[in-house]
């Protein structure tokens, strides 16, 4: 009866669908209904925005479809949101690094038995021309001069190897290692993108369909009944990520597109100096996704006894916005990586029966969970 009713409902929101899509189509055929946008007649609806809408309303019959529920997941400055997408995923599929690391939207969509993790990168000719544009650039004066001065820090003179060998570039990645190497190759050469002064070619990604696609089981969603539903979540860019126009754009655009947005944010930058900052984030992040919002204030677990409570929490978070649209209940003090190392644990001990010792994450889990007991007294016994 419950799966019966599912069905109901997404067939009724399909039609509905189908219909707002055929109105829209018939007033972008309609002459003199839609300016084409050119000129300025005051029309705040032109033929550009109905196709757009056009676009945006198939991708909610594709959800539809799969009875998908999107969870965009975006972080206000160095809170954690990789390692709250990989806890959520129970595997460690995104790198963590110090600098900010997502200039494309990823989706990570639950795909049940996808025991090793797959990275498609499908739309990738706008990305080799550009590779090809950049290695042009840097064989001219102007393009050695920048070459010199990215090669004097460590942290940039890496940036040129994605041009000296583009094989990174592929379709698809295997495995953490690989995914690792796709992502962030393809992060860097956005950077590299504006230090040579070229855009990278953030409007071919601007349609759900070509953004990078990560296909896994997520651990703590095996044995679901597929009636359901399933689960996919967007890396999206955070603000402070969001450093170029095109890439505020889509910041926006898919939180907006997205059935629910989870903002992460960081405990222990609540009343310190970043606090400001951190304030301008989360209302940047509040704008677009009134009534879809939820909050994880991750590193609950760094409090210390002076340190705010849950309940202080819970009442701080939506003070901090410009805007009463964000209720108490919606905010989630907690730990992400007490989460993805909980959850790595779980998923290796139901395929494995075993924790593997040698690996490093293991160390990680063994202290956060047991203190200083020794590992191989803790794996033996696991």
């Amino acid at each position: 009866m419950h799966e019966k009713n599912i069905t109901l409902l997404c067939d009724e929101a399909d039609r509905l669908l189908q219909l707002s899509i055929n109105l829209l189509r018939q007033m972008v055929d309609e002459p003199d209904v839609l300016s084409d946008g050119k000129n300025e007649n005051g029309q705040l609806f032109d033929k550009q925005k109905a196709l757009k809408r056009i676009k945006e309303l198939e991708g909610e019959q594709i959800k539809t479809a799969r009875r998908e529920m999107v969870l965009a997941v975006v972080g206000t400055m160095k809170a954690g949101k990789s390692t709250t997408i990989n806890a959520i995923v129970g595997q460690e599929i995104l790198p963590n690094r110090n600098r900010p690391m997502t200039s494309v939207p990823t989706l990570i969509r639950h795909v049940p038995g996808k025991t090793e993790p797959v990275l498609h990168l499908e739309h990738i000719q706008p990305v080799r021309n550009l590779l090809i544009t950049l290695q042009e650039k840097l064989a001219t004066p102007a393009g050695q001069q920048v070459a010199q001065t990215l090669q004097q820090t460590g942290d940039t003179r890496e940036l040129l190897d994605i041009l000296t060998d583009d094989g990174w570039l592929k379709n698809e990645y295997h495995g953490e290692e690989g995914i690792f190497t796709g992502l962030a190759s393809l992060n860097d050469l956005v950077r590299l993108a504006a230090a040579m002064g070229s855009e990278f070619p953030f409007d071919e990604y601007a349609e759900v369909q070509k953004l990078p696609v990560i296909d896994v089981e997520f651990s703590h969603l095996v044995g679901m009944d597929e009636c359901q539903g399933t689960l996919t979540l967007v890396d999206t860019p955070g603000p402070n990520e969001a450093g170029q126009p095109q890439m505020e754009v889509m910041m926006r655009d898919q939180l907006q597109k997205a059935s629910a947005v989870l903002a992460v944010m960081d405990y222990t930058q609540m009343n310190s100096k970043a606090d400001e900052e951190v304030r301008k984030e989360l209302n940047a992040i509040a704008d677009v996704s009134v009534g879809r919002l939820f909050v994880l204030v991750n590193k609950f677990d760094e409090k210390d006894r002076n340190g705010d409570g849950a309940d202080a929490v819970c009442q701080k978070v939506p003070a901090m916005l410009n805007s009463d649209v964000l209720p108490a209940s919606r905010i989630y003090p907690g730990s992400s990586r007490q989460a993805y190392l909980a959850n790595r644990a779980l998923h290796e001990l139901r395929k494995n029966g075993t924790l593997p010792v040698d690996e490093a994450w293991v160390d990680d889990f063994v202290r956060e969970a047991f203190g200083r007991m020794k590992k191989d007294y803790v794996c033996k016994d696991s």
